[in-house]
């Protein structure tokens, strides 16, 4: 069972690592659409005016560069932005996940019964052998 419990461990990892990765992924692909419009009317400002809008407009501009930046490096020189796929495997990732933490924690349960059971054996074991050792005597001194 500890066994097992290791491999459902190990696998897990690498699971919790790419939902982290997709997570990421999906958050600053909203944050490009949500302030596209914002970076566009940014990029239509003349320059003299950027610098008002720009500071009017920090946090949106500052998130929606900073996600074009990420979404850049994980695109690997594609256009596109994978959404649909990316929230479909993030879907099927999380279920698999949910199904790993079920039997993660079921088992965990039967070991904790079987050493339960393993102790209470052990505990009988202990006192049989005191009081085989206890009646040994008294036949002994008798």
């Amino acid at each position: 069972m500890h066994v097992e419990q290791g491999a459902i461990r190990d696998e897990l990892k690498p699971i919790d690592r790419r939902l982290k990765d997709l997570d990421e992924n999906i958050k600053q692909s909203g944050y490009i659409k949500e302030f596209s419009a914002v970076n566009r009317e940014y990029q239509k400002q003349k320059s003299k005016d950027q610098e008002r809008f720009f500071e009017t407009h920090r946090r949106e501009l500052t998130l929606y560069q900073a996600a074009e930046r990420h979404i850049k490096g994980v695109l690997n020189g594609r256009t596109k932005i994978p959404l649909p796929a990316r929230k479909a495997e993030r879907e099927e990732l999380t279920a698999k996940r949910n199904r790993l933490n079920q039997r993660f924690y079921a088992l965990k349960g039967e070991i904790s019964e079987v050493e339960k059971i393993q102790r209470n054996v052990y505990d009988i074991l202990r006192e049989e052998t005191k009081e085989a050792q206890r009646t040994r005597k008294q036949d002994i001194e008798h």
